[in-house]
C-alpha cells in the first residue's frame, strides 16, 4: 500500500486505529452507493467531468433507474429541504467515513436533538 508508513504514523499520532469500512458491493456504482449507505450515514459524491471543483455531501435516500437521490447537508450541518437527484453515470468518485463526513453527521444529530 502506498504511503503505508505515513498512514500508520498519522494514526498513531492521532491515537486512532484503522477501522474496516465494511463490505462495499463494487459490482456497479449503484450497488456501491446502496451498500455504502447501509454502513455510513453520509456520502460525498463527485462528478468530476461535469464540475471538477464541486462535491455534494448527504444521505442516500434511494437509487433508481440510473439516478441517485441524495438529501444534501450544508456546511453548517443542516439538511436541505429537498432531495436532489444525480445521474449515477456522472458520479466519478464516492467518499465516506472521513473525518468531515463524520463530524457533519455528529453536529447534525446534535442539532436535531436541540431542535426537539
Amino acid at each position: 500500500m502506498p504511503h503505508h508508513g505515513f498512514i500508520e504514523k498519522a494514526l498513531e499520532l492521532r491515537q486512532q486505529h484503522p477501522v474496516h469500512p465494511g463490505i462495499v458491493n463494487m459490482s456497479s456504482m449503484e450497488s456501491a452507493l446502496q451498500s455504502i449507505s447501509q454502513s455510513s450515514p453520509l456520502v460525498t459524491i463527485h462528478q468530476e467531468s461535469l464540475e471538477p471543483d464541486i462535491c455534494w455531501i448527504g444521505r442516500v435516500v434511494s437509487t433508481s433507474q440510473g439516478s441517485l437521490y441524495l438529501k444534501c447537508i450544508t456546511p453548517d450541518a443542516r439538511f436541505e429541504q429537498d432531495v436532489d437527484s444525480y445521474r449515477i453515470a456522472d458520479v466519478s468518485r464516492v467518499d465516506f467515513g472521513g473525518d468531515y463526513e463524520q463530524i457533519l453527521w455528529r453536529v447534525a444529530q446534535d442539532g436535531m436533538q436541540d431542535a426537539e
